[in-house]
């Protein structure tokens, strides 16, 4: 009876740390993907800063390198941007710098979390 007794306290322990280990497996893998995502979300968000700065240069050095290249072309944009009203573009500035203010502050705190 005692055989038996122990027989079966062993295999509940022999099971239990088997559960034990598959729950720090599971855990292990949860923790690992989480850090993927993580990277993956920081490497992205690099990227789409990284686009943005690319695409407000492009938005204001185009119509001077237009200018440059095609005289004519460059006169028209600029005689067509004083047809835009004033709370238009102030609005459009404002827009622009905040999200330019944004990135950098994102920028600044995960630089400061790492």
């Amino acid at each position: 009876m005692f055989s038996a007794l122990s027989a079966g306290i062993g295999l509940l322990t022999t099971w239990l740390k088997g559960k034990q280990k598959v729950t720090e497996r599971k855990q292990k893998a949860e923790a690992n993907e989480q850090g993927r995502r993580a990277e993956f979300r920081t490497v992205r968000e690099k990227g789409a800063s990284r686009f943005l700065r690319i695409y407000s240069y492009l938005m204001f050095s185009a119509p001077i390198l237009l200018t440059v290249i095609a005289p004519e072309q460059g006169a028209r944009v600029f005689d067509n941007l004083e047809n835009v009203p004033d709370w238009y573009i102030n609005t459009f500035f404002a827009m622009n710098g905040a999200v330019w203010a944004l990135a950098e502050t994102k920028n600044l705190l995960q630089k400061r979390g790492q």
